[in-house]
């Protein structure tokens, strides 16, 4: 695990932070951006790795950026097989 997804889940786990609040809620989504980006890095090739990152995720939209456009249309070649696996990871947990 790494430094920083230590550090939130420390942040999240504080008993001063309420679980409604708005840091909280930011903090939760800060982790799930997190997550899905260490799932996406298991899925895409190492080659793409430094090219691209999970911006957002809301509403089943998944935002993802790119450096440049030479490297949008490399990941828009693997987009298909990443979010048939995403969809098989995730769609039982969150939709079941």
């Amino acid at each position: 695990m790494d430094n920083n997804l230590k550090l939130l889940n420390i942040l999240i786990n504080h008993n001063s932070i309420k679980k409604e609040t708005i840091l909280y809620n930011i903090q939760k989504h800060a982790l799930i951006l997190i997550k899905l980006n260490q799932e996406i890095k298991k899925i895409l090739p190492i080659k793409l790795h430094p090219w691209y990152r999970v911006m957002n995720f809301r509403q089943n939209i998944l935002i993802l950026e790119t450096v440049n456009a030479s490297w949008m249309m490399r990941l828009y070649y693997e987009k298909p097989i990443l979010f048939l696996k995403l969809k098989k990871k995730f769609y039982h947990h969150y939709y079941q």
